[in-house]
């Protein structure tokens, strides 16, 4: 059949890394503008620059569901062991854990997590906390480190557990033109109160994104993309347009490899970059506020899309 298709090409992780989640990250943020998800205003003037992503070793930078941003790294600080850090956090996270590890063909059991010190978790609960890692490379030692990161305790004084996919990697882009494309989005974000209380129902979109060779970057939500697509705003009923910027984040030595998202000169967002098998993909740590001034935090994967040749179904 001679017919060309275009295919959303998502990695298996991609949505599981969004269900169930409950909290979020960031660096505290500034507020975002209103509309849709947050992704809507006049974007920025797009920055050159390069970034660092980590260098295929074993070392994995990435998010949680619940909207943090970690690092892990294996085989630190001594063989067997490993180290995971909270880089930035809007639950009172910070500061490393470190366990010990069995890697048994990717699928990664980890026991005997206990506080570093200067971490805010007490004794007990750096012990309750449960970490599952399944680690993918390719041919070249690009990898990624998924899995499931739950009993986080939410610092702040609101109480309850947090939980979340991970989506963590060693590996990226460069420059800011490497970004350029169309990528298949799902995003799952949500409003809290100051003591990391859900406030309302998380929010999950879906819909497509072209990021272009400068950052600039226009967002269709619910449909396929399109230079003139337009969104709603589903507060007011207005018509948008949905665009922002992506930029190489300053700090490098903080967040290897990330690119911030602004929206009118305000950070939304920060994205990791791997690239498998011919696809990049994107995954966003969500951080900001809402118009009502509640913090708002959560995940976005966006994802290359292509468009497949007559045969590449056949076999």
């Amino acid at each position: 059949m001679k017919q060309t298709t275009t295919a959303l090409l998502c990695i298996s992780a991609s949505l599981s890394i969004l269900l169930a989640a409950c909290g979020g990250g960031g660096d505290g943020g500034t507020p975002a503008a209103s509309g849709g998800t947050g992704a809507t205003g006049t974007p920025t003037t797009p920055a050159q620059g390069s970034v660092t992503p980590l260098a295929s070793g074993s070392s994995y930078v990435g998010t949680v569901g619940f909207g943090d941003t970690i690092r892990v790294d294996l085989d630190q600080p001594a063989a067997g062991s490993l180290t995971l850090t909270f880089v930035t956090s809007q639950f009172g996270l910070s500061g490393q854990v470190s366990g010990s590890y069995q890697n048994d063909n990717g699928q990664i059991t980890v026991s005997n997590l206990t506080a570093a010190a200067g971490s805010p978790l007490s004794p007990a609960q750096a012990t309750a906390l449960k970490l599952s890692l399944s680690l993918s490379k390719d041919a070249d030692g690009a990898g990624l480190l998924s899995g499931a990161l739950s009993n986080v305790p939410n610092l702040l004084g609101g109480g309850g557990l947090l939980q979340g996919q991970l989506a963590l990697t060693n590996n990226g882009v460069t420059g800011l033109a490497q970004l350029a494309g169309t990528y298949s989005l799902v995003s799952l974000t949500g409003d809290y109160s100051k003591l990391g209380v859900p406030v309302g129902w998380q929010e999950p979109e879906a819909g497509q994104v072209k990021i272009n060779a400068d950052g600039s970057a226009r967002f269709c939500f619910g449909k396929a993309y399109a230079d003139t697509c337009t969104n709603v705003d589903p507060s007011t009923g207005a018509t948008l347009t949905d665009t922002a910027t992506f930029s190489p984040d300053p700090d490098q030595a903080s967040y290897p490899g990330a690119f911030d998202i602004t929206i009118g000169g305000q950070t939304i967002g920060r994205a990791f970059v791997t690239r498998q098998g011919g696809n990049t993909t994107l995954f966003v740590d969500r951080f900001g506020f809402a118009p009502e001034g509640n913090p708002r935090t959560g995940s976005w994967v966006l994802t290359t899309t292509r468009t497949l040749r007559s045969g590449d179904y056949d076999g």
